[in-house]
């Protein structure tokens, strides 16, 4: 394990270090792992391997783990023998630029099933994703929460569809984040109904992905059913509480993106 913020000739050194402690089994287990910065003159063959396999560990650390036990969260049925993987990208741009990033940085060519459509799918998904990424960079701006929350909501209901399309149901990671940019917008213009319902999506989404024990969804369980909204600024609170009830289909949908509304909040 080593700090992210050592660099050059001293995380050189200090992985010397570490790896002089176990034993001689570990060691060759370790000089074992794929290296894919064997032509690069700037790493030691030991630091190439760190770098090509460390996964992110405690805050601010990542290291290598030659056994590990892994809890995986599944949406669907795992069949016998199926490879399980994970994505090596913080979102998915277009075709052209995943595989870009991944031969720069992994050195191999994905064919994963999103970068194995057909060529006509492809595009389409392509389209998808840029615009989907493009909205999400929207909502990095803190003054359109405030200036502009209905097209904040719009955008992500748009996103949500678009995810939807790409294959990722409400209740997944991938929308939750999205749900938690809804709770935000509703929050901070003080609309507690639509904040509770967003919140609980979201956190229903962080489920899945975390599983119910994860301190970090254990945390956020706090959020829905109370945002933290003074009842002297909340709106229609009551009149969400019925819609809540009923929590399904087209009407309640358009009420929690307030669709038909023009304006501010």
């Amino acid at each position: 394990m080593l700090p992210d913020d050592e660099a050059g000739d001293s995380a050189e050194r200090l992985l010397a270090e570490k790896l002089s402690s176990p034993s001689n089994k570990k060691r060759k287990a370790y000089f074992r792992l794929h290296n894919i910065h064997k032509s690069s003159f700037s790493f030691s063959p030991a630091f190439g391997i760190f770098k090509t396999n460390a996964l992110p560990l405690e805050d601010g650390y990542s290291g290598i783990l030659l056994t590990a036990n892994i809890a995986v969260h599944a949406l669907r049925d795992i069949k016998e023998g199926e490879e399980i993987t994970i994505s090596y990208m913080a979102n998915t741009p277009s075709y052209a630029e995943r595989q870009a990033h991944l031969n720069t940085g992994f050195a191999f060519t994905c064919t994963c099933e999103l970068c194995s459509l057909p060529l006509s799918s492809r595009r389409l998904s392509d389209r998808r994703w840029n615009r989907i990424i493009a909205l999400d960079r929207q909502m990095a701006d803190p003054f359109r929460l405030l200036a502009s929350p209905i097209s904040c909501l719009r955008g992500l209901r748009e996103m949500l569809r678009l995810l939807k399309e790409e294959g990722y149901e409400e209740d997944t990671a991938v929308a939750a984040r999205t749900y938690y940019d809804a709770f935000q917008v509703a929050t901070i213009n003080g609309d507690q109904a639509r904040a509770e319902v967003s919140a609980q999506r979201a956190y229903a989404g962080r489920v899945v992905r975390y599983g119910e024990d994860d301190a970090t969804v254990i945390e956020d369980e706090g959020l829905w059913g109370q945002p933290g909204i003074p009842p002297d600024i909340r709106q229609d609170a009551e009149v969400g509480a019925e819609r809540c009830a009923d929590s399904k289909g087209r009407e309640f949908e358009d009420w929690l993106w307030k669709e038909g509304t023009d304006g501010l909040f």
